[in-house]
């Protein structure tokens, strides 16, 4: 179990003692203990703090977010940065093809649960866009699960990966200004942490 336990996260951990993140003692006397939580709590820290080192210059530019949740650790990336403004799609954009490319290769290294989650404003797709997804249900949907297409070519386990739709319910401002709009645009990843043996 002790082995398993610091296989499993050991490198990710690294990582974040590398550049003075995790204290590596407390880390190594969990991983001794076969203290299951203690370890996936040092895990997520590390998940937080390398994804903080890596996208540095992308969250100064306010391009993204990264935050620790209870359970996991969320990265939210606004619509606008992945998918071309006012695009009749949802395919992912030269500028997001960057971005997802580098996140990517660091959710290679990871064993990581990711769930992609597509958000949308309030506007009713109109034009073209309301051709293909006639709702913000079905347009959001579309957006994480490219994304989703665009991990899994890049090389992520499929096996790891879900694409869920929360369409324009679940705004985290005022629809009433392009703003706030902007700000509700957005996919979601969280990556969390699975029981062994919980993905087939």
């Amino acid at each position: 179990m002790k082995r398993h336990l610091a296989t499993r996260w050991s490198g990710l951990v690294c990582l974040a003692l590398s550049v003075g993140c995790v204290s590596r003692g407390q880390y190594e006397e969990a991983v001794a203990r076969g203290d299951t939580l203690a370890v996936e709590a040092a895990s997520l820290r590390a998940a937080n703090d390398s994804l903080r080192v890596l996208f540095a210059e992308e969250i100064a530019a306010n391009e993204l977010r990264v935050q620790q949740l209870v359970e996991g650790v969320q990265v939210e990336i606004p619509s606008d940065i992945l998918y071309p403004s006012g695009a009749a799609g949802a395919d992912v954009g030269p500028e997001g093809r960057e971005f997802a490319t580098k996140f990517a290769e660091y959710l290679k290294g990871t064993t990581f649960h990711i769930s992609v989650i597509g958000h949308t404003d309030n506007q009713q797709p109109t034009g073209g866009l309301a051709q293909r997804y006639p709702t913000n249900w079905e347009l959001a949907a579309a957006r994480a699960a490219n994304a989703v297409k665009f991990l899994v070519s890049q090389g992520v386990n499929p096996r790891r990966v879900i694409a869920i739709s929360k369409g324009e319910f679940d705004p985290v401002a005022s629809n009433s200004t392009p703003e706030g709009r902007a700000q509700n645009r957005r996919i979601q990843v969280v990556l969390r942490e699975l029981p062994p043996g919980a993905l087939p």
